[in-house]
């Protein structure tokens, strides 16, 4: 599986577990990039998933 989708796959059950409800916003593409140790253009990239989810 991509990186990507792990990241995606996280992050989308942070928001359904109410880790992140409609007031807040993710954390930073850098915080991120630290946290799941990967580029910017995967960490985009999954972001960029969530977004067209509706979830962001």
């Amino acid at each position: 599986m991509n990186k990507f989708r792990d990241i995606y796959d996280t992050l989308k059950n942070e928001i359904n577990e109410g880790l992140y409800n409609d007031t807040m916003v993710l954390p930073t593409e850098m915080a991120l990039i630290e946290r799941f140790g990967t580029s910017r253009n995967t960490v985009r990239r999954a972001i960029q998933l969530l977004n067209e989810d509706g979830l962001v």
